[in-house]
């Protein structure tokens, strides 16, 4: 633990007594009251004292959840008094990230959804976390893109994320360019390039051996007005 963000943490010399898994995930309610929440086969959850350090409830099984598959990674937040419990979840081969509502921060809870389907390129896990940013709500998540034969090694994608009227949570379709936004003059990633794919563009490795040498348009002739390199596309000036 340390007195400031920064460090330096300092070690317990144990850990909290009655948590028993992986994956541990800190919810601090708008009354100050802190939560707890793990995963070891299910998820489970419990408030913490004030200092952090010690349950100051029973762990509870939040058996609410699909009884098939793996749960892991629990990730907690609330929005406009609905308290939603997100999570990995193998219902298929790989891991999806799905949610599960409540008017508390505890349950019961219950099963509204997917927000991310599984990868159609078969990384097997997907771990995340959601937060809010200048009234843009947004989905960190991991992928393979840097290892595409090695899955354990993880890198961060971020996209977007928002919410229908009824607070249910819109579906992420991966961008594969994430967010922000890109000037018009400078050179962009031809894989960033998102109304490419409706032309019937794909994208490859220059060196599929090493990744990082770039990419390359493969098809079709590019649009009007630009020009492609082997790894860029840039418009005509």
């Amino acid at each position: 633990m340390a007195d400031k963000p920064t460090g330096p943490f300092v070690p317990q010399p144990l850990p909290i007594k009655g948590v028993r898994g992986i994956d541990p995930n800190v919810f601090i309610d708008k009354d100050g009251q802190a939560y707890l929440y793990w995963s070891q086969g299910n998820i489970y959850g419990a408030k913490l004292k004030e200092n952090m350090l010690e349950l100051a409830s029973e762990p509870k099984t939040l058996g609410e959840l699909p009884t098939k598959g793996l749960k892991e990674g629990p990730y907690l937040f609330e929005r406009k008094g609905i308290y939603y419990l997100t999570y990995p979840h193998v219902a298929n081969k790989t891991e999806r990230l799905e949610y599960a509502t409540s008017t508390s921060p505890l349950g019961p809870f219950t099963v509204k959804g997917v927000i991310m389907d599984e990868s159609p390129t078969g990384c097997w896990t997907n771990h995340h976390s959601l937060l809010q940013f200048n009234n843009q709500w947004y989905l960190f998540y991991h992928h393979n893109d840097l290892s595409p034969k090695f899955d354990k090694n993880r890198s961060v994608r971020i996209d977007s994320l928002s919410f229908a009227a009824d607070g249910s949570i819109r579906k992420v379709t991966p961008t594969l360019r994430g967010v922000g936004l890109t000037d018009a003059r400078q050179k962009i990633q031809i894989d960033r390039y998102s109304r490419l794919s409706k032309q019937g563009a794909a994208i490859a490795f220059l060196d599929t051996a090493n990744t990082f040498r770039g990419g390359k348009r493969s098809s079709p002739a590019a649009p009007a007005g630009c020009s492609t390199t082997a790894s860029r596309l840039a418009p005509k000036r």
